[in-house]
């Protein structure tokens, strides 16, 4: 295989509104002669591109739509027939250049979806070196970067994971039954996170998955028996799945498609499909477990039940995009925790939606309005209130199914516990990693989609 004739030399990096992109035009000098080389000329781009497919009922064809919304573009000449060369070595002349990325509302780098319908937000620096007959096609290179908005927001500087202020609840509880015809026993779900406006990415956040598990209806006698609380039990951390999942909204003037991807496990919860990662995984939660306790129902005094509780204590740790609102393409992301206890159909869940993601970086040398210091963030300490066992929370589809007698017992209050010390041990020249995660292929899908679209002006006439 010959040797490029232009290559592009960027550094690696996350970039933000605002900033300078620096790098190095690479020119094989002897192949750009030899090529017809007159002009090269460096662009810096961000684009949204979007596709959507369609089938044709009549001819049982599929046709892929695509749409490209160009966002900015700035041009530079870095050379042209008749100016110097550079000094070069190893018959390679390097030409610098600098290209400023806009400031404004710019969504962040993105791929979603599928080859058939998704979306894609892609920032670049494309080279072009012009050659001198018209029937020739110019050499073109591309080199793509990530980008993500800047955060004016209180959350860039947010004291994490030394939380201190207002603490959220999300929580759930669902019958389970041990077999078919069995009496359901209850467990609630909680996912405990602190109150925050906006979550910053990069950035370690505490949070807890607290399980309360209430046994069926037992007869008084049981009450000395612990042996008598079977079902259902407390789940390990290996039986609790956390993912974050994506949803993209691809609008097209023919269709518009739904797309949900599922980003993975979350915080060290679930077992990982890869087996080499299962070592590892999980290592860092730390487990709470209360000893089961007996409650009589008081409704039925002859009658009871038996309940534990167990606290898994985690950071976690987003990178992906912030969500994005254009016109032809929106995103949103969401917490989902399921817990599949023993038995049919006994999934409990619970999810959190539209989290209010932001990149958590602030633009350099930016301080919030009216703020003298770092003292006021985060907010000032507030003691965390008891919430009630939910018992009106259940996602049963029967609503019938819900009331029963022992289920109107003292209703458990738990005062959200203190996060361990040992999540607390990151100290204050904490540096968070800059990297935002992108699907693998990515960068081979989104010049693919370059490319193709370079065919099809080609194919249309166009520049």
């Amino acid at each position: 295989m010959s040797p490029p004739v232009i290559t592009i030399s960027l550094p690696k990096g996350l970039r933000v509104p605002g900033e300078q992109v620096s790098g190095i035009l690479n020119v094989n000098v002897e192949l750009a002669k030899e090529k017809g080389v007159e002009e090269l000329k460096v662009s810096l781009r961000g684009e949204i591109n979007t596709w959507v497919t369609t089938r044709n009922n009549n001819n049982n064809t599929n046709t892929t739509h695509r749409d490209t919304e160009r966002l900015f573009e700035t041009t530079c000449t870095l050379w042209k027939e008749g100016d110097p060369v550079p000094s070069h070595t190893s018959g390679i002349a390097s030409f610098p250049f600098t290209l400023g990325i806009p400031n404004g509302e710019l969504p962040p780098s993105f791929y979603g979806g599928t080859r058939d319908n998704g979306g894609a937000v892609i920032y670049y620096v494309h080279a072009v070196g012009v050659r001198q007959k018209w029937y020739k096609i110019n050499i073109r290179v591309d080199e793509i970067f990530p980008f993500i908005p800047s955060d004016t927001s209180p959350a860039a500087f947010y004291s994490v994971p030394s939380w201190n202020s207002e603490w959220g609840v999300h929580q759930n509880s669902d019958k389970v039954r041990k077999g078919l015809f069995s009496h359901s026993g209850l467990v609630n779900v909680a996912i405990i996170s602190p109150t925050m406006p906006t979550i910053p990415l990069f950035k370690p956040i505490p949070i807890k998955v607290k399980v309360t598990c209430r046994s069926k209806p037992l007869p008084i006698s049981a009450a000395n028996d612990p042996a008598s609380f079977e079902f259902p039990r407390n789940p390990k951390v290996s039986d609790i799945d956390l993912t974050l999942h994506q949803r993209l909204k691809v609008k097209h003037a023919f269709a518009t498609r739904v797309i949900e991807d599922d980003l993975g496990l979350q915080a060290g919860f679930g077992l990982p499909d890869d087996v080499r990662q299962r070592d590892k995984w999980g290592k860092n939660v730390e487990v709470a477990i209360s000893l089961p306790s007996w409650t009589v129902d008081k409704e039925d005094p002859k009658k009871g039940y038996w309940s534990e509780e167990i606290t898994f204590s985690s950071l976690l740790y987003l990178r992906c995009p912030p969500p994005i609102h254009r016109s032809q393409l929106t995103t949103a992301m969401s917490l989902k925790l399921v817990i599949d206890f023993p038995g049919l159909g006994n999934k409990v869940k619970v999810k959190i939606l539209d989290l209010p993601l932001t990149s958590g970086i602030p633009p350099p040398g930016w301080r919030p309005p009216q703020v003298s210091g770092p003292n006021l963030y985060p907010l000032p300490y507030m003691p965390p209130p008891p919430f009630p066992y939910n018992e009106s929370a259940s996602s049963g589809e029967n609503e019938d199914e819900k009331a029963s007698s022992y289920s109107q017992a003292q209703p458990l209050s738990f005062p959200i516990p203190e996060i361990p010390r040992s999540h607390l041990q990151i100290g204050s020249d904490y540096q968070p990693v800059h990297e935002l995660d992108l699907p693998p292929s990515y960068f081979k899908v989104v010049t693919e989609m370059i490319g193709s679209a370079r065919v099809r002006k080609v194919d249309t006439g166009s520049v």
